[in-house]
């Protein structure tokens, strides 16, 4: 009995770590999510490749802080234990924060990569083994289900596995990167694309064919302009006015520069929108990811923290140690 109610995003990462469309399977409205196309018989397909959910940890600044300071708040004031090392629980944080998943062993404090872990397909309407995954492939290793235990955020779209909160901000982590691919594309070409406006005399001279052909010092200055273009530059466009008198020239030409002057500004106001809109998505207060308002009074952290705690903090370290069937201890004022 499969889970037809898996689902994947509509986008791949390349090799080279390139986040990559696929456009024929979202829309305008930005609907990223397709059919999933993990149809690996031997085991049950998350419901979005993880190992896309772990690369866009180094898309955004945002993201990454959000969910470091998730982690933080959640750690903050552990007293590690037998039954669970400081080390395992940071990593089963971090798993559980990015990915929507973590496991663990049972006996013997083991974490075992969400990343490379998926369930074996049901049989007789039931999963059976938790499989160890490399390239796509089972390898062979393989843990009964009453050995593991899986620490899950609750998924509609999947039975099986978890998913993280953040999705809704994945359109705003793609867009950022590549507003920042294209800001660094454009200042590293060095020439920007612009018209030239010359008043050189004599601009063209017939040659020994009787064709009208540009002169020696229209030739050099193009040179020269052509000269100062790297690979990958924009293109510009020079116009000669074959008039002493450049002013009057301007009364009849229209001089446009094709570089745009609001770059910085444009990317400043996407990049905050964007960065609020993933902050948002993670349910952190603004202010504990440095992103305080203009104009606004300084915040108030204690307060701030505090909230963090009882809305992020508190009810993780609940689902572990409900899930690990142990108590956690944190210090006095970490629990508060």
């Amino acid at each position: 009995m499969k889970d037809k109610h898996n689902i994947a995003l509509a986008i791949s990462v390349d090799s080279s770590g390139e986040i990559k469309f696929r456009p024929e399977n979202h829309d305008p409205y930005l609907n990223l999510i397709s059919a999933n196309e993990d149809n690996n018989a031997s085991f049950e397909p998350a419901p979005i490749k993880l190992d896309f959910l772990t690369q866009l940890v180094r898309e955004s600044t945002a993201h990454s802080s959000c969910l470091s300071m998730k982690h933080d708040i959640t750690i903050a004031g552990y007293q590690e234990s037998k039954q669970l090392s400081y080390q395992s629980f940071s990593s089963l944080l971090t798993e559980f924060y990015t990915l929507g998943n973590c496991f663990i062993l049972k006996d013997g404090n083991q974490r075992l990569p969400a990343r490379f872990h998926r369930y074996s397909n049901f049989k007789a309407g039931k999963l059976t083994h938790l499989l160890q995954i490399k390239d796509g492939s089972p390898t062979g290793k393989k843990y009964k289900l009453d050995e593991i235990i899986h620490i899950k955020r609750t998924c509609l779209e999947s039975e099986i596995y978890g998913l993280p909160n953040y999705l809704a901000s994945i359109p705003y982590i793609v867009l950022l990167k590549a507003a920042t691919a294209y800001r660094n594309r454009f200042y590293s070409n060095g020439t920007h694309g612009r018209i030239v406006l010359t008043s050189l005399p004599n601009d063209t001279v017939t040659n020994e064919e009787g064709e009208q052909v540009d002169s020696a010092m229209i030739k050099q200055f193009r040179e020269f302009l052509n000269g100062t273009k790297q690979a990958g530059s924009h293109s510009s466009i020079h116009i000669n006015v074959n008039d002493t008198d450049i002013k009057a020239a301007e009364n009849f030409i229209n001089v446009v520069e094709l570089g745009q002057k609001l770059t910085d500004d444009d990317f400043k106001i996407t990049s905050e929108r964007a960065d609020s809109a993933i902050i948002v998505s993670h349910g952190i207060v603004p202010d504990l990811v440095g992103m305080v308002s203009t104009g606004k009074s300084s915040p108030n952290f204690e307060r701030v923290m505090k909230v963090a705690k009882q809305t992020i903090a508190q009810p993780t370290r609940e689902l572990f140690s409900s899930m690990l069937g142990i108590k956690l201890n944190f210090l006095a004022d970490e629990e508060n």
